[in-house]
């Protein structure tokens, strides 16, 4: 099954990128995100889109925040083209401060320390493996994720939290020359 997203930030924001679909950066087009299957994920799988924008005050209505919108348009095994368009708030308890990052709730914070501890996972191995390791960005870049998860599991009291961050802090060592392979 062939589908198409389309993706319409709130004014002041804008679609930066997207996870959890691969090559990701080869179907991401403006406001369009090709995937080639849809499914519900019995995994509790998901698709994060990065929104970004300097001030998310005026997307604030009432106890939510209004981020966008999302459209899909698909085709059934039978060629039946169905669309859906769904209209995405997130709750909102206050504002975060300038330059701190928004968490509506803790299971979204897991998804994005995830998607961070990838980010940085990703970089620091990139950077190794190409000559150019900064031992205190990468260090502090490891820092903070180890500090994502850290705070995710404060609230959600999740073990597996607990098993990125140690994964983390072994990299942390390996890079030192301090650390040993398992």
């Amino acid at each position: 099954m062939t589908s198409r997203s389309a993706s319409r930030p709130a004014a002041g924001t804008s679609f930066t990128t997207a996870y959890g679909v691969p090559q990701a950066d080869d179907h991401v087009k403006g406001e369009l995100l090709d995937v080639s299957t849809v499914f519900l994920s019995k995994r509790k799988g998901a698709i994060v889109l990065r929104l970004d924008g300097a001030d998310v005050a005026p997307l604030v209505s009432g106890p939510a925040l209004d981020v966008g919108s999302v459209s899909l348009s698909y085709a059934t095994p039978e060629g039946v083209t169905e669309s859906d368009e769904l209209h995405v708030t997130m709750p909102l308890e206050s504002l975060p401060a300038a330059g701190e990052a928004l968490y509506p709730n803790p299971e979204i914070q897991r998804t994005l320390a995830i998607t961070d501890e990838f980010l940085a996972m990703r970089r620091v191995c990139e950077e190794f493996h190409a000559g150019k390791t900064d031992a205190a960005a990468e260090t502090a870049r490891l820092d903070q994720a180890i500090s994502m998860l850290k705070d995710a599991n404060v609230k959600l009291k999740d073990a597996s939290l607990d098993v990125e961050a140690a994964m983390l802090e072994q990299l942390k060592a390996n890079l030192a020359g301090k650390g040993t392979s398992k």
